[in-house]
């Protein structure tokens, strides 16, 4: 209780300080991901916002997937980048427009991430009959199972949003001075107290 109260009476936005940490940890995760069971073998293929899947695969399918996902992700991890530093001024800041601006742009990166992904799999099923058609699914044929969508970077940074929407919602309770009608409190550590 005491550390929260210090941190409240300091004006610091716990939800934004916390989003703006997600937003950097997720770009180290991977965000899209393939993988399959063929013959009792499993294999995957995952891409973080750096570009390249966690293992090789020399298919010309596999080699277009990694090039538009590559491509496109280098503008989504510069916009990532963007998202945790409003998120992170957001945190100390007075100012309410913080915290939702990194709101909306994270909402934003993600659809922007999701129209990536389902452009990169148009790009690279060009010549594929038997192919993925959304960014995620299912599909079995004959016993071998392929599962493909979103993964763990994606969804932590969709929770690093919703952070970020609580903390626009709840800023009042984090600004430095809570001002009321008949009076104004200020931090104990602050010049003014």
């Amino acid at each position: 209780m005491i550390a929260r109260t210090t941190l409240t009476s300091l004006g610091v936005n716990l939800f934004s300080l916390t989003a703006g940490a997600l937003c950097l940890v997720s770009i180290f995760l991977p965000w899209w991901g393939i993988q399959g069971s063929f013959f009792g073998i499993t294999a995957s293929a995952t891409w973080s916002l750096w570009g390249q899947p966690n293992q090789t695969n020399t298919s010309p399918d596999m080699i277009q997937l990694t090039q538009a996902l590559t491509s496109s992700g280098n503008l989504i991890l510069l916009l990532v980048f963007v998202a945790a530093s409003i998120s992170l001024l957001g945190s100390f800041a007075n100012h309410n427009r913080y915290p939702a601006t990194g709101f909306v742009l994270s909402i934003l990166i993600l659809f922007l991430y999701a129209g990536a992904v389902n452009n990169a799999l148009a790009v690279a099923c060009q010549n594929m009959s038997p192919c993925i058609s959304n960014p995620t699914g299912t599909a079995s044929i004959a016993g071998n199972t392929v599962t493909w969508g979103f993964q763990t970077g994606f969804y932590l940074f969709l929770v690093a949003a919703f952070l970020l929407l609580a903390g626009t919602i709840l800023h009042r309770t984090f600004s430095r001075a809570q001002i009321s009608p008949d009076k104004v409190t200020t931090p104990p550590f602050s010049k003014e107290a």
